[in-house]
């Protein structure tokens, strides 16, 4: 039971899938495979909500992984603070989804070289933030989807 996933196409395999786990939202999972149809899942988190961070309410998996131009990969991730969405929840105000960025290691993207501190977008402008719960479906679809506080762990 899946909540999303991306992939990272390599011009060699192993080729990667990050998969969001929605029946928890507390880690993305890693599939690995070496012709891009027959996929493996790994035995390990590549990446799971931090305690006492700005992500600490769950994590879900971005778009594909982009290559920069030092060969690492920066990888683009959702939060989930929760569904549904709790209001009087610590990190609250970052509504019911924000991005955060991670750097993969260019020779094993398996590996996080580092990891965002603050929420990169946050909803704050009114067609994100909906005015509250009563305006869904006038001013947008869902409320608070897309100041920060920070964390040190990776």
């Amino acid at each position: 039971y899946t909540g999303g996933a991306s992939l990272l196409m390599r011009d060699t395999p192993p080729h990667y899938a990050f998969v969001g786990n929605s029946n928890t939202a507390n880690a993305i999972l890693l599939a690995s495979s070496q012709d891009g149809v027959t996929w493996t899942q790994l035995n390990q988190s590549f990446m799971s909500n931090r305690q006492g961070c700005w992500d600490e309410k769950g994590v879900a998996a971005g778009p594909q992984p982009e290559r920069l131009s030092n060969g690492d990969y920066l990888y683009i991730y959702n939060i989930d603070t929760g569904f549904p969405f709790h209001a009087n929840t610590p990190y609250s105000y970052l509504g019911r989804c924000a991005i955060g960025w991670a750097i993969l290691d260019g020779s094993d993207p398996t590996k996080i070289v580092a990891r965002s501190t603050d929420a990169l977008l946050i909803p704050e402008l009114s067609f994100e933030t909906c005015g509250g719960e009563k305006n869904k479906g006038r001013t947008c679809q869902e409320p608070l989807v897309s100041l920060c506080r920070t964390c040190t762990s990776m």
